[in-house]
């Protein structure tokens, strides 16, 4: 595929990190591509569509902002002509839940039906993709908006199915914990050896659904001068304060927690400043221990937005800096008046990380009230 690429103009990717499993990741690049041109007959002339790069095991989602764009627009374009569009496909979403549903009160799964709840997925995603565009373009008239926010702030099929791929995986196959985010698909039969997935867990990409390459996302950009990764500017010295958007109002000091991965949830203790790329559903036992939150992405409707107000818990969003400038342990005023995150301490480079605690999770770590 990339072969096909080149020699054609520049294209931009924009950043988003997710802390998921490549087989998730496949299924979201499959519903965003081959589904929606199966179910719709949208097929989206942008590619690739996104690039998949794990660093350190946690995976950096490059989406193609021309193919973002485009599939955006469509599902408005939808919107606008058939105001009952989202309606009809949150009926087909939740009916093809019900047999995900029924997968999951196994929780660990055999790999036949580990087989089975990805291609259910498969047959899912297709439908979760067009109401999860209506409820975060604001362009979406509003009550077709407010519709899919609904449903949004309620549903829990990706984080949950992830979950479950995830225990699944690791119960079938022991030797894969810590490295069951780096499988794929196809490998369910036959799993690599623990030093291609190490290898494959630092630094590798996949492309679409159809390359997949071990190397850093700085070898490959110099190989491919084509692609063009919209980097976040970080200053180099003298940074002691980040600007951000206004999520949850208040004032407070703590120290800071970064939090990237599900499994530093533990480490996160009551009084921590999360910080974070972004949140997800599964990161609520730690946002509920925390004073406040600091993301790099995201805006008022994100998902660390939405908790933080229900939490009534001080939040900043779309800081596009604050990993790479905040350390574990640095003491920082998070001012969510302003929209401020001021450094008053930073902490050394050998400071000891908060002790682990016992975090008892309902249904793998989702709730669905926040008490």
């Amino acid at each position: 595929m990339l072969s096909n690429i080149l020699g054609r103009k520049k294209i931009t990717f924009e950043k988003i990190t997710r802390d998921t499993t490549y087989i998730m990741q496949e299924i979201w690049a499959y519903g965003c591509s081959k589904g929606i041109e199966k179910e719709y007959g949208w097929k989206n002339p942008y590619f690739p569509v996104m690039i998949n790069y794990m660093n350190h095991g946690s995976i950096e989602v490059w989406e193609n902002v021309k193919a973002t764009k485009w599939l955006s627009n469509t599902i408005l374009k939808k919107n606008i002509i058939n105001p009952k569009f989202v309606e009809e496909i949150l009926k087909k979403y939740e009916e093809k839940l019900s047999a995900i549903y029924k997968l999951w009160e196994e929780k660990i799964l055999s790999i036949k039906n580990l087989k089975k709840l990805i291609e259910l997925s498969k047959e899912v995603v297709v439908y979760y993709i067009p109401y999860y565009y209506s409820a975060i373009d604001n362009r979406t008239p509003k009550t077709i908006q407010e519709k899919a926010w609904e449903m949004r702030n309620k549903d829990d099929f990706f984080a949950m199915n992830d979950i479950i791929i995830r225990d699944s995986l690791i119960t079938l196959y022991p030797k894969l914990k810590n490295y069951e985010t780096t499988i794929f698909i196809d490998e369910l039969d036959s799993i690599p050896d623990i030093g291609v997935l190490n290898e494959r867990k630092e630094h590798s990409l996949m492309i679409d659904n159809e390359e997949r390459l071990v190397l850093t996302l700085n070898e490959f950009k110099k190989i491919h001068l084509e692609f063009v990764f919209k980097q976040d500017t970080v200053q180099k010295s003298g940074f002691d304060e980040i600007k951000g958007g206004i999520a949850q109002r208040g004032k407070v000091t703590g120290k800071v927690k970064i939090l990237r991965r599900r499994d530093q949830i533990p480490e996160v203790t009551e009084g921590d400043v999360i910080v974070s790329p972004m949140t997800t559903i599964d990161f609520l036992p730690a946002m509920v221990k925390a004073i406040a939150i600091i993301t790099d992405e995201g805006g008022i409707l994100c998902h660390a937005a939405i908790i933080a107000r229900e939490l009534k818990k001080p939040c900043i969003t779309g800081t596009k800096i604050a990993t790479k400038i905040l350390k574990d342990g640095d003491i920082v005023e998070v001012d969510a008046d302003k929209g401020i995150v001021r450094v008053i301490e930073k902490a050394e480079n050998n400071i000891k990380q908060s002790p682990k605690f016992k975090v008892v999770w309902e249904k793998y770590g989702m709730t669905k009230e926040i008490k």
